[in-house]
């Protein structure tokens, strides 16, 4: 009997402990809440991630909503907010009588800050338990925040439907705008959203929108907020509701993007890419437009990458025909691996330079059985079957002939080629040299286009190699600090020398003379290092190359390996890379 007495004592006693605890921030701004923006270079919205539990949430100040939205959603959920602390007496004793007379919860009298502690604490059940916790919280919060404060979680944190919560992700959703470039009559259409989502769907019933609007703007003019003009405006307005979905840009390099850079998510809410928007659509227009052209030589697919060579941003990635194409248009021709044909050619000859080897030297270009491991032997042949006997590196390169690339390689040894490549980061390089033995100087190691073409940066940045870059800035939580890329790590893998003389030898289309004639795709208006590769049976074309400022590759084939008919590196992709050169 007498502990029962202290009962009360101890109930007092334990609900002033927990409202004079310091709130807990964690609740109030939920670590993971936002959803993350991924912006081209320019700040163009490619995607809006939805964040870890599926929301699109987007967290301002609330300085940054419209004051019409402020004073609707006080005047609509709560008008005494400013003066309660926290729970509203007046407002649960209508609420009480109200389901009484009904014999259901029909409302719950909730205050704004009791839907914040709801939200804080993630209560989920409407009964008599749940509401004495949400109104201690309630308390608790007024203590520990400001009204704005608690108005700023309230706005941020409210369910507008569609899988949106917060007034920002709810404005750029539905109107295509920000919060604070709201007009009054779209403020008052978003303000009833929360309590009924589903009812007051603005695209699945915009006609029930139009009416809670219209009395929100009514409501407003009765408490003396605005004039019977201004009503009678809001009222006649229409709202001009965005197309629905989300806009989704260049989504082979984002689906990239998310798998490259998720370790680095946590507590972002802006990812600024180095993509450009506007090259990027130009580009998938005209690679497009190219396989079209080619369908009758069975070219079905194709890939591009474009890259700045100062610091190995890339500035485009089409990585299929037509990304929405269901069958395999997600496919991203960018970063599957294919083999590279003589596009390889380039650093096996940089390699021999590098290794005191001049441009005057002479290289067999005969009929040469070369010995291997398994005492069979491998005689190469040249794409255009014919031998031209000893041949100048400079031409043999020029001409991208395969005997002397074979003699090459065997000269220097395939582990040091091999290991050449694993430092320009060929990823899917895996097996070691002897897997591959001389055929390695052919392109017989799969490689993908965006590290090849990152590869071929080395001789425009004058024989320096650094990782390629997808990312420019990163931004986080508001309790987070801007984060910016580090520095990129610059190393040396050819002289300067040597890199001016295979953009010498790759610049010269008279030296591609014996192979591919004179008047060719390759043949440009302006100076340009180009190198075409074809693999076995016309699996695979390639076409890489670079200017001063760019670095371009584009692949053509099929994804499941079919051949083309018949179309080489100068026929098939070759075309395309002119193009998009000279476009860039």
């Amino acid at each position: 009997m007498k502990t029962s007495g202290y009962l009360p004592l101890i109930i007092i006693l334990t609900i002033a402990i927990i409202i004079g605890t310091p709130v807990s921030r964690a609740r109030l701004y939920p670590k993971g809440f936002n959803s993350i923006q991924i912006c081209d270079r320019n700040g163009e919205l490619l995607r809006e991630v939805l964040s870890y539990d599926h929301k699109t949430s987007v967290w301002v100040p609330l300085e940054k909503v419209t004051p019409g939205l402020v004073a609707s959603t006080i005047i609509r959920e709560d008008k005494r907010f400013l003066f309660h602390p926290g729970v509203d007496v007046l407002a649960l004793t209508r609420a009480a009588l109200n389901n009484l007379q009904h014999g259901y919860i029909h409302s719950g009298g909730s205050t704004i800050t009791m839907q914040v502690a709801k939200m804080a604490l993630n209560l989920r059940n409407r009964n008599i338990f749940g509401k004495i916790i949400e109104m201690i919280y309630a308390l608790k919060l007024e203590l520990w925040l400001t009204k704005e404060q608690i108005l700023e979680v309230y706005l941020n944190r409210a369910p507008y439907g569609n899988q949106t919560y917060g007034v920002e992700a709810a404005s750029r959703f539905y109107f295509g705008k920000h919060a604070d470039q709201l007009s009054l009559a779209e403020s008052c259409a978003l303000v009833p959203i929360p309590k009924a989502p589903s009812v007051l769907n603005p695209y699945r019933s915009p006609d029930a929108l139009h009416k809670a609007k219209n009395e929100i703007l009514l409501l407003l003019m009765k408490r003396g907020l605005l004039d019977s003009l201004t009503n009678a405006i809001g009222c006649a307005e229409s709202l001009q509701l965005s197309d629905k979905g989300m806009y989704f840009g260049a989504p082979h390099f984002v689906d990239y993007l998310l798998m490259d850079v998720s370790h680095q998510m946590e507590g972002a809410v802006r990812i600024t890419t180095t993509i450009d928007a506007s090259l990027q659509r130009d580009l998938q227009k005209l690679l497009f437009n190219t396989l079209e052209s080619l369908k009758g030589y069975n070219v079905n697919q194709g890939a591009i990458v474009v890259m700045d060579v100062a610091d190995g941003e890339i500035l485009a990635m089409v990585g299929s025909k037509n990304y929405y194409d269901a069958v395999e248009g997600q496919v991203n021709g960018c970063i599957a691996p294919r083999q590279p044909g003589s596009s390889i050619k380039p650093f096996l000859y940089a390699l021999a330079l590098q290794s005191g080897m001049r441009l005057s030297d002479l290289l067999p270009d005969t009929l040469i059985e070369f010995p291997l491991a398994d005492g069979t032997s491998f005689a190469p042949r040249n794409y255009s079957q014919k031998y031209h006997g000893p041949t100048r590196l400079r031409e043999a390169l020029a001409s991208s002939f395969n005997v002397p690339a074979v003699y090459l390689i065997e000269k220097l040894g395939t582990q040091r080629f091999h290991e050449l490549l694993k430092r320009l980061r060929f990823e899917t390089i895996k097996e070691g040299p002897d897997h591959y033995g001389l055929s390695l100087s052919l392109g017989a190691a799969e490689v993908t286009l965006v590290d090849l073409v990152n590869a071929y940066r080395v001789f425009a940045a004058r024989g320096f190699f650094s990782d390629f870059q997808t990312v420019r800035q990163l931004v986080g939580h508001p309790s987070r600090r801007d984060h910016e890329n580090m520095a990129v790590n610059h190393e040396r893998i050819f002289s300067e020398e040597v890199a001016y003389l295979v953009t010498d030898i790759l610049t010269d289309n008279a030296g591609r003379f014996k192979a591919f004639d004179t008047d060719n795709a390759l043949r440009l208006p302006f100076t340009c290092a180009v190198k075409t590769g074809t693999s076995k049976d016309y699996r695979d074309n390639w076409c890489i190359g670079y200017t001063t400022q760019y670095v371009v590759g584009v692949w053509v084939g099929n994804f499941d390996g079919t051949p083309m008919q018949g179309v080489s590196g100068i026929s098939g992709a070759a075309p395309l890379f002119r193009n998009v050169m000279i476009e860039l």
